[in-house]
């Protein structure tokens, strides 16, 4: 006799109580888990026969699950660039038709990440120790444990809008909560990883951690140089006559207007003066002219003395791993060679 599932649960909750019913699902959940790896093992694995074709999609091992983590690790990224450049605007509150570029990419990836995160809830599913879990409350009990939830509301909250009725002003303040996104770049990294051991894809770690040492430091040298420009417009509105900008504009020994290039030319020099400040002690073409210049350029160099020993750590143990292997492989053949002669 067989019995429809609802028959089967209600008899079940009226013949045993909870802690009988939670034993049995462990039990249950325990021999799934073994008769998954006995599967496995023996290549007589058949989770995916039931799955249609639209769902297959979702596999942790789908070719769309892949790209769509790269395109995760993208975006992230590319957060990670955009959100300075609203630091720089953001004491001159203004609005979106002096930025329309900038901010029309990140409501895009506004769109993206709010798609990543019902994909992750409802959708992705996962294999648990060999078991492919396919439950939609084990997947968002997954979600909710996996990541921070309040982050991610925060994240997708569209504050925005609230700028409407500033005028259009303050915009680039209320994009400044995209900022609690950037954490999830760790665990976007590690999936990237987990997708290349997957792929047999082998790769220098001395290497690998130099390109990653490098990313860092272009990306302080980002945002420093971001705040820095800022710096100038909260000279500005903090009643000081001069700012880095003006006295860098009338230079007389350089020829540079910083509104060159769309405002490009203002970023570069802003970003300049990051790198410059933050490996040297500067070269005095570009200086602080205040009390607010003064103490944001002092971290900076106090940080670039903690930070530019690091990289340079890493290259020089990369340089000294380099070829290891190939090194080795000479000084054992070199050997064998003396024996023989």
């Amino acid at each position: 006799l067989i019995l429809p599932s609802v028959l089967f649960q209600r008899v079940i909750n009226f013949q045993c109580d909870e802690d009988h019913i939670a034993q049995m699902k462990e039990t249950s959940l325990a021999l799934a888990k073994n008769g998954a790896k006995a599967n496995k093992l023996f290549g007589l694995s058949d989770d995916l026969a039931y799955i249609d074709s639209f769902e297959k999609h979702f596999l942790p091992s789908s070719k769309f699950r892949k790209i769509w983590d790269i395109l995760v690790l993208i975006g992230l990224v590319l957060y990670v660039f955009y959100l300075p450049i609203s630091f720089m605007h953001l004491i001159e509150n203004s609005p979106f038709t002096k930025t329309p570029v900038l901010l029309s990419l990140q409501y895009v990836l506004d769109a993206f990440f709010i798609a990543d995160a019902v994909f992750n809830f409802h959708y992705f599913v996962y294999f648990e120790e060999g078991l492919l879990v396919r439950d939609k409350s084990y997947i968002h009990q997954k979600f909710i444990s996996s990541r921070n939830c309040w982050r991610e509301i925060i994240g997708m909250l569209p504050l925005d809008l609230l700028s409407c009725f500033f005028g259009g002003r303050y915009l680039h303040h209320f994009r400044l909560v995209k900022v609690v996104r950037i954490p999830n770049i760790v665990n976007s990294f590690q999936n990237i990883d987990s997708m290349l051991s997957e792929l047999n894809i082998d790769i220098d770690l001395s290497l690998y951690r130099v390109i990653k040492l490098n990313i860092v430091m272009i990306t302080a040298c980002h945002w420093v140089g971001c705040i820095w420009f800022m710096m100038a417009s909260l000279s500005m509105a903090s009643g000081y006559d001069g700012n880095w900008r003006v006295a860098d504009e009338n230079n007389e020994f350089l020829s540079v207007k910083h509104s060159d290039f769309a405002g490009f030319a203002g970023y570069l020099r802003s970003v300049y003066w990051a790198l410059v400040g933050m490996s040297t002690v500067g070269y005095g073409d570009i200086i602080p002219t205040n009390i607010i210049e003064t103490t944001y350029a002092t971290f900076v160099i106090l940080l670039g003395g903690l930070f530019l020993p690091a990289i340079v750590g890493g290259l020089a143990a990369y340089m000294g791993n380099f070829n290891i292997a190939g090194k080795t492989f000479q000084k054992k053949l070199a050997r064998v060679r003396s024996y023989l002669l």
